[in-house]
């Protein structure tokens, strides 16, 4: 089956995701004629290697798509731009997202893709996380340069040769993550939420939480992560410095912050990367939570240490 063969299913996926703010490019829905130009080509450069476009199904139909394109100039066909990135607004916060980008930087280094593009409103954060999880860096700003009705928006390029990380097989992944211990005065119960739909955990309990996005601050990020996972708010005046933990394992090395908050407004529910929330002691955690969990709470909020180290060997 040929991409122009799943027209209508394209089409409805990205007039979906622009009717609801998705920002792809289009300030209006594109045309169904558009849409069938742009999957012809895009078939067209699949049979010659010069494209790479995945999609995620859910029980037959189309819910998440992305592509790139080889440049066409000869002197920079040794590049490619990753264009769209869609997931069905249904089928959010199920790390779909991440598994295309995961994919079709593959798809990339297989054909010989050197450096791999995009371009993203610098507004859009949760983009940016994204892909810098994925090891992309930013290589420009154009402020301004984005219309969106009468506001304007910065401009990001980001770019990441997609076979370093196979060709540096010891090279590791730098991660900057702020969490939040949810912590009810009444018992000193701290909420968890059952990890679903990432690359990272599946399954397990954690807490809310996850990467800054450059230029983020840490306790910004977490309230934030906080708020688009379990759906509660929390001022961040009211997020106090909890601990901050450094570790290096084989593949990956960061610094955790985490913050502690006992007032927030809203019921928690999972919302975004998880199934379902609980409340748990925090000296008796379920046997099925991050395996980093217990000995971090224990640290950090029980024991009152401020800063902590995890290193290899």
């Amino acid at each position: 089956m040929t991409l122009l063969d799943r027209l209508d299913e394209v089409h409805g996926l990205l007039h979906e995701a622009v009717l609801g703010g998705a920002a792809l490019g289009w300030l209006e829905p594109p045309s169904r004629d558009e849409v069938a130009a742009r999957l012809a080509d895009l078939d067209a450069r699949l049979a010659t290697g010069d494209a790479g476009v995945r999609v995620v199904e859910d029980g037959g139909a189309l819910v998440a798509l992305g592509f790139w394109r080889r440049r066409s100039r000869p002197s920079l066909a040794g590049s490619a731009e990753l264009e769209k990135l869609v997931v069905a607004d249904a089928h959010r916060g199920r790390g779909l997202g991440g598994r295309l980008v995961d994919a079709l930087l593959a798809d990339a280094a297989a054909t010989g893709v050197e450096v791999l593009t995009l371009d993203v409103r610098a507004d859009n954060a949760r983009a940016v996380a994204l892909y810098e999880r994925h090891g992309f860096v930013v290589g420009g700003r154009v402020p301004g340069i984005v219309r969106w009705g009468d506001q304007r928006f910065d401009l990001l390029t980001m770019f990441v040769r997609p076979g370093l990380s196979a060709a540096l097989p010891d090279a590791t992944a730098e991660h900057l993550c702020g969490w939040v211990v949810l912590r009810r005065p009444d018992d000193g119960r701290v909420l968890l939420a059952r990890r679903s739909g990432v690359l990272y955990g599946e399954g397990l309990w954690g807490l809310p939480g996850g990467h800054v996005s450059r230029g983020e601050r840490y306790v910004v990020g977490a309230v934030r992560e906080l708020a688009e996972e379990v759906g509660v708010l929390v001022d961040v005046e009211d997020a106090r410095l909890l601990g901050v933990q450094r570790y290096e394992e084989a593949q990956a090395s960061g610094v955790d912050c985490f913050y502690v908050a006992e007032r927030w407004r809203g019921e928690p529910a999972p919302v975004a990367e998880c199934s379902e929330v609980a409340w748990f002691d925090p000296a008796d955690l379920p046997p099925d939570a991050l395996p980093w969990l217990a000995g971090t709470l224990r640290t950090h909020l029980l024991d009152g240490t401020p800063f902590s180290e995890v290193l290899e060997g």
